[in-house]
């Protein structure tokens, strides 16, 4: 699950056996829930993974990963007010793992070597940049409140550790 930046939604991936994967976004306090997509509509309703989904700043739109086997992954966006929905970012190695920042930056995993690395770009898909280039894997990027900050999950000293480093780049500190 994934607070809005305001704290008053929370979207969420629901999954039973009755039904497959979608994405819900409800009020914090539980009182209001509403499905914001449901992999249907992309014309795929079996062996679909979802994971990660993330707000944007405005709680306008909901950024989501999604898999399907023998293919990269992909992000995905919602627009909670038109309800449209379309390919944010794909291709490559697979994309996953999106969080955006209080002034809607995306940090996202890419592969598009093969190898997981940490990149951002902003909300719109423009300024799209490689943060890391690891020969191990780097993922799960999230930020800082203030947007200054990137914390991500790395095996680069041989075992899995939080490192953090600068939006603008630099060396990540265990």
């Amino acid at each position: 699950p994934s607070y809005s930046h305001n704290g008053e939604r929370i979207a969420v991936k629901y999954a039973s056996s009755a039904v497959l994967d979608l994405i819900m976004h409800v009020a914090a306090d539980g009182s209001k829930d509403e499905q914001v997509m449901f992999p249907c509509q992309f014309g795929f309703c079996e062996d679909l993974s979802m994971s990660s989904q993330a707000w944007s700043s405005q709680g306008t739109a909901i950024l989501f990963s999604y898999a399907v086997p023998g293919e990269p992954s992909h992000i995905e966006f919602v627009d909670l007010a038109s309800g449209n929905h379309g390919l944010w970012l794909g291709g490559g190695g697979g994309v996953r793992h999106a969080a955006i920042s209080s002034d809607d930056w995306v940090a996202f995993t890419a592969s598009p070597s093969g190898n997981a690395d940490i990149w951002i770009s902003k909300l719109d898909g423009t300024d799209r940049r490689q943060l890391t280039s690891s020969p191990s894997a780097d993922i799960e990027p999230t930020w800082s409140g203030d947007g200054s900050r990137i914390a991500f999950a790395s095996n680069r000293d041989g075992y899995w550790a939080i490192y953090v480093m600068a939006k603008d780049g630099g060396v990540p500190v265990r």
